[in-house]
């Protein structure tokens, strides 16, 4: 696993995921799809989505938090 730190506020989304995300998507299409979401589940499929679209070959895990 990748490990770091980094400060986070109240509303931010935390994005987990495998390398079937991870790599595959550029950041700046990943930030629209989890901006353009209408909740949690939406941005996952939404991720998810873009995974697939880009030729992941593997199974491709996501978890997306909203930090209360």
């Amino acid at each position: 696993p990748s490990l770091s730190r980094v400060a986070l506020a109240t509303g931010d989304l935390l994005v987990v995921c495998s390398d079937g995300l991870c790599g595959l998507v550029r950041d700046h299409d990943l930030a629209a799809a989890l901006g353009a979401a209408s909740g949690r589940e939406d941005a996952v499929r939404r991720l998810i989505g873009l995974a697939f679209r880009a030729g992941a070959r593997d199974n491709v895990t996501v978890m997306v938090a909203r930090i209360p």
